[in-house]
């Protein structure tokens, strides 16, 4: 199973400044300023972190799928779909069809970053 991450430049906490933060922390960019921010974040704003600005593409059988979609346990275990995942976890997008993925990101303005 591989993840891939996209970031989106919309969300409902979107401004230049926090942009540039989370960018800043996803690519591993942190100033001791940043470090002593995070070290205070509460959980709440650390579970928000993302929200509406990342999301993660997963592939997902449809064994796994029964947990989010009730109607896939008609489906053989064994059938794959991609899976477009908000930051918190929220499924966005789920897929057996390499075109509706892709239409999905040409209507969605998102930008690939690597995972470590």
């Amino acid at each position: 199973m591989t993840d891939q991450s996209k970031c989106s430049p919309h969300g409902p906490k979107d401004t230049l400044e926090n942009r540039a933060k989370q960018n800043a922390i996803l690519n591993g960019e942190t100033s001791s300023e940043q470090q002593n921010t995070l070290r205070q974040i509460s959980q709440e704003d650390f579970a928000n972190l993302g929200v509406g600005s990342v999301v993660f593409v997963r592939s997902i059988s449809a064994a796994d799928l029964k947990d989010f979609v009730p109607e896939a346990a008609s489906m053989p275990d064994d059938i794959q779909f991609q899976m477009i995942v908000g930051a918190d976890g929220t499924p966005v997008l789920i897929t057996d069809n390499g075109q509706a993925m892709d239409d999905w990101f040409d209507q969605n303005d998102v930008e690939l970053l690597p995972r470590h």
